[in-house]
């Protein structure tokens, strides 16, 4: 599903004027931080810890809209949504998969690209 997705580093080139230093800068900043980001994602979900899930993903999102199209990110606003009403639920679990798998992926692609 998520083979086909590019990253799409418009906005980061639109604020930095295409400035390839920040670019990069930032792009190696998503890589490294992803993987933390989902150590305390998974962690809250499988606490149960809404909250906290709100609260991780809440702070991911933004980071990911650095480096993805508007409308995969609009997929995901579902999961704060499910994780501030505390519904444990089939969708909720596809989702944060989804959000890994997707977030995994790009990763993958901006390592290669980048040379990181």
């Amino acid at each position: 599903m998520w083979e086909d997705i590019t990253y799409d580093i418009s906005y980061l080139k639109n604020i930095s004027n295409d400035d390839k230093v920040f670019i990069k800068e930032m792009i190696e900043t998503f890589v490294s931080n992803t993987p933390t980001y989902f150590e305390t994602i998974d962690k809250s979900y499988e606490e149960k810890n809404f909250d906290s899930l709100y609260k991780s993903v809440h702070k991911y999102i933004p980071t990911l809209a650095f480096v993805s199209a508007q409308e995969y990110l609009n997929r995901f606003d579902k999961i704060e949504k499910l994780a501030l009403s505390n519904q444990d639920s089939k969708e909720l679990d596809a989702l944060i998969s989804d959000l890994r798998k997707y977030s995994m992926h790009l990763v993958g692609l901006l390592k290669k690209d980048y040379n990181l």
